[in-house]
């Protein structure tokens, strides 16, 4: 499904017809994707799906699929319409590139942020962090930590889909992909976006006993031997991060 390029730059890609069911398959549940740019044979297109009006009830009444600038109420009308390189998105002989994604959050009513209540779509990003995808992890990781400070919802979607994760990948522990970039990234920027994301996971329950089990559960998981592996851990202190594991 997704996978990296080999001898060469490792991108993020997905073929297109596993795009399409997965799009497919959050409908069905009543969930809006998120929306996507994507490249194929160097040409750009946005597409996915989202609720519109944002501050609607998620569910298929309201749930609308884009392409481009064209609107789609069905999901039916939405996949046929989507020619790229002359072909229809399901005729494409080569996967698609994801560049970013565009949409994870949207917009209520009184202004402030709501996720979207993705939790399969989440888990396909989360299975795509990776120290050699820095601008796409560091991505994820701001936008999935600006969601766990506004909403308690952003919490259980997220460890449902890092649960997802570790049964899908076969991983030992859900936080593992986040112990592997800091074990084995040398990129600054990736490491510390790393580091202030666990710092916001902890932080973002009220609930002590919650706090107390997460940070129980990452320092079985290796937390602190991580760390002192990171080539980069002693600028994280001389800045003063507030980490609750040293």
């Amino acid at each position: 499904m997704f996978g990296f390029k080999k001898n060469e730059k490792p991108t993020l890609i997905i073929e297109a017809k596993d795009l399409m069911e997965i799009i497919k398959s959050d409908y069905d549940n009543d969930m809006a994707f998120t929306l996507i740019e994507v490249s194929y044979n160097e040409k750009k297109y946005v597409m996915g799906s989202c609720v519109l009006p944002a501050n609607a009830e998620e569910c298929k009444e309201n749930i609308s699929f884009i392409c481009q600038d064209r609107v789609f109420e069905s999901f039916e009308e939405f996949q046929t319409a989507i020619i790229i390189d002359n072909k229809n998105i399901l005729q494409l002989e080569k996967p698609l590139e994801i560049l970013r994604v565009i949409q994870l959050i949207g917009k209520d009513s009184d202004g402030s942020q709501e996720i979207l209540k993705t939790a399969n779509s989440m888990t396909y990003i989360l299975l795509n962090i990776h120290p050699n995808h820095v601008n796409l992890t560091c991505l994820v990781l701001e936008i999935l930590g600006e969601l766990l400070w506004e909403s308690n919802v952003a919490i259980e979607i997220l460890m449902s889909a890092m649960n997802k994760m570790k049964v899908e990948k076969n991983y030992s522990f859900k936080f593992y992909p986040f112990l592997y970039i800091l074990r084995h990234s040398n990129n600054v920027i990736l490491i510390e976006n790393t580091v202030m994301f666990i710092n916001i996971l902890v932080a973002s329950n009220v609930n002590i006993k919650w706090r107390v089990g997460i940070k129980s559960e990452l320092l079985a998981c290796g937390i602190k031997e991580s760390l002192d592996v990171s080539f980069n851990f002693n600028h994280y202190l001389g800045n003063s991060f507030l980490f609750c594991f040293v």
